[in-house]
């Protein structure tokens, strides 16, 4: 079952990621425009959102069919291949270079651990006094410039206004979701 529930979130995450890479704008905006979806899909599905950890641990494995755990494995492929195809792009503007033993493997894996963690805490650690003092609304913002500045994903924070981008990449690919989140209060 755990396996099941893991493959419909990431069917619904692949959705918003779908949505996400047609953003019309620069290759970190692109990568923002995911940060930006998973984000939502965090606070619109947070117990699914969670299952990612679940479904990866051996003794959940063990005991689903190998079907599911072969469909899973396959869903999950697609997405990391959209990924590093967002990466790709990037190196070809010029906008990222691999650094040794920094390839897109690691940049993949880097967004996805710092966007899971980020979304995780904040939905889940409310009473840490870690959380409790982020009063801006934009930490996950923040936390993706300091990784992407942190490899010199082109431009950086300093040249351009992320928050901008992060708005128009809500209202342009997420305002339905954003709409249910404000009207639910989350």
């Amino acid at each position: 079952m755990v396996i099941a529930l893991c493959h419909l979130s990431l069917k619904r995450e692949a959705a918003l990621f779908a949505r996400a890479l047609a953003f019309d704008g620069n290759s970190r905006e692109r990568i923002l425009a995911l940060h930006v979806g998973y984000r939502i899909y965090s606070r619109t599905e947070p117990v699914l959102s969670n299952c990612a950890l679940m479904a990866k641990n051996p003794w959940v494995i063990e005991k689903a069919s190998p079907e599911r755990v072969k469909a899973l494995n396959e869903l999950e492929e697609n997405v990391i291949t959209q990924a590093d195809k967002l990466i790709e792009y990037a190196l070809e503007q010029g906008d990222v270079k691999f650094s040794p033993g920094i390839g897109s493997d690691a940049i993949v894996f880097a967004n996805w651990a710092m966007a899971f963690g980020s979304n995780a805490l904040s939905q889940n650690a409310t009473n840490s006094r870690c959380i409790q003092r982020l009063q801006d609304p934009y930490s996950i913002l923040h936390n993706a410039n300091m990784l992407l500045d942190g490899i010199n994903w082109k431009p950086l924070s300093s040249e351009w206004d992320y928050r901008k981008s992060w708005r128009r990449i809500e209202s342009e690919l997420f305002s339905e979701e954003v709409k249910y989140l404000e009207s639910v209060g989350r």
